[in-house]
């Protein structure tokens, strides 16, 4: 298990999983974020009030002790850089000189800024509800079924240390793409697509999309041979290709997806109310993402 933290662990404290930092790119004019659940209920707020779990990061015992502690802080990184990686996002589509910043950066503090994108992803998938209940399958796996709080604290444990492994083997690794949609506009739900083992921290065959606000996505894959440049492209995409990204968040998602303007008709998948995942690697994304990082220079 990892240490205690010495930051002082505050029981009771709401973990968000989806960062204030980010959902705020999320908000409508009034203001708000839209939430809707699998069972089609729609709830708008603000969205500090969505996205969190109690003591989702803590070691909590029954009594105070040394021995509690807190991974929050692993995520204080991501979360501090979510706004500046926005911003760099944002700027993609008219900065020119796109391919000077980024296209052939290697120790450059460019390059610095990819991984630190690497990095703010990685905290968006490791700490959602899909890669806490992989977690919770591990656990069962090994131990069976076992009280609530200690199952709580292993996942805590597991997703420290996935965390921390994950982001270490990151640096560098594979390429990305930054989708633009100016036709329709993405969702973001409890869970993301992604082939992230939970038992295994290396990034070999890595697939993720994942969007960041509702018209920029981003595409991050590892296949086992691609085109080493560009680092990083840009390009934009149709409403057909929006919506095969969000179908694959309501097939990863299980309780609730957010939206902004556009809400999305819910598939059947997410109305049964269970993280799902593509089979094989037949599925449409999956093709999509290979063709985009192994051959579109």
């Amino acid at each position: 298990m990892i240490p205690g933290n010495a930051k002082k662990t505050q029981r009771g404290a709401k973990h968000h999983w989806w960062p204030k930092s980010l959902s705020q790119f999320w908000l409508n004019k009034s203001g708000k974020v839209n939430r809707i659940s699998s069972n089609g209920e729609i709830i708008s707020s603000n969205p500090k009030e969505f996205a969190h779990i109690s003591n989702g990061h803590n070691f909590i015992y029954d009594s105070p002790n040394s021995w509690e502690g807190t991974i929050e802080p692993f995520f204080d990184n991501s979360d501090r850089n979510m706004r500046s990686i926005v911003k760099d996002l944002e700027e993609f589509r008219s900065w020119n000189s796109f391919e000077k910043r980024y296209m052939y950066a290697t120790q450059s503090e460019e390059h610095q800024n990819i991984d630190l994108l690497r990095e703010c992803i990685l905290s968006l998938v490791v700490r959602s509800p899909f890669y806490r209940n992989r977690l919770n399958n591990l656990v069962i796996g090994f131990r069976g079924e076992i009280p609530k709080k200690e199952s709580k604290m292993l996942i805590t444990s597991n997703m420290g240390s996935a965390f921390r492994e994950l982001t270490r083997n990151s640096v560098r690794c594979g390429r990305l793409a930054i989708l633009f949609s100016d036709e329709a506009e993405f969702i973001y739900g409890d869970g993301v697509y992604n082939n992230i083992s939970s038992s295994v921290y290396y990034l070999s065959n890595l697939q993720i999309v994942i969007p960041i606000t509702p018209n920029i996505a981003v595409v991050w894959a590892n296949p086992r041979s691609y085109m080493s440049q560009p680092l990083v492209q840009s390009l934009p995409i149709d409403r057909r290709t929006v919506l095969m990204i969000n179908n694959a968040i309501q097939i990863y998602s299980k309780d609730y997806i957010f939206y902004r303007n556009e809400m999305p008709e819910l598939i059947e998948p997410f109305t049964r109310n269970e993280h799902l995942t593509y089979s094989n690697n037949q599925n449409p994304l999956y093709k999509f993402v290979d063709h985009l990082i192994r051959y579109v220079p």
